[in-house]
């Protein structure tokens, strides 16, 4: 409701444990003044992929671009997540009146454009979990809407769901963040972050079993 009733010409949506950068807000002045060119980056392409084999396609083949993807750096426990396949933690945020709206979905709501997207370079800072305690509330709150979309979809509780929700995507999940992303080089970051990540399928799967 707050974006349909924007009225400037773009709208930068943040959250309140995000901040931006000195390189970020000098990009997105270029925006506003219709000089900003966007420079190839592997890394963000990559990452906008997976976004899409996750979502489906994103934006409109219309020769306009009307949003931008802005990598984020997450904070996580006072050090920034480098590896771990979370940075950049593309998110669209930038976005042209008109032209965007929330398709409404509990996890994972990404940004729908009538348009083309592009990206920013600069970071924005998010400050997720500064401590475990708040990690852990939040862990919380996304199974529970895990579990609420496993019930929507009438999700299996037979044996073979019980082990790839226990098991195998646990396991799958943790060897990719912590060994192929290289999350052990951020340390017990990195580690916790691999772990509870992973731990995210059994703890939902358990809440829709016993719900």
């Amino acid at each position: 409701k707050a974006l349909e009733k924007a009225t400037g010409d773009w709208t930068l949506q943040l959250d309140a444990d995000e901040v931006v950068t000195p390189e970020l807000a000098k990009e997105i002045r270029e925006v506003l003044n219709g000089n900003y060119s966007y420079k190839n980056n592997n890394l963000f392409e990559r990452h906008q992929k997976l976004i899409e084999e996750r979502d489906g396609p994103i934006g409109k083949k219309t020769g306009e671009t009307v949003g931008y993807f802005i990598p984020r750096l997450n904070i996580f426990l006072g050090k920034p997540l480098i590896h771990a396949g979370v940075y950049p933690d593309g998110v669209i945020r930038l976005v042209k009146n008109g032209k965007a709206r929330f398709p409404q979905k509990s996890v994972h709501e990404q940004i729908s454009l009538d348009g083309e997207v592009s990206w920013l370079s600069g970071n924005l800072l998010h400050y997720d979990s500064p401590t475990l305690k708040r990690y852990l509330s939040r862990l919380n709150r996304y199974t529970d809407l895990k579990a609420h979309e496993l019930r929507n979809n009438q999700v299996s509780k037979g044996v073979i769901s019980f082990l790839m929700f226990t098991l195998y995507y646990p396991l799958a999940t943790f060897f990719k963040l912590y060994f192929r992303h290289l999350g052990f080089m951020d340390g017990v970051s990195g580690f916790l972050w691999s772990f509870f990540s992973a731990m995210h399928f059994p703890v939902a799967y358990f809440k829709y079993l016993t719900s």
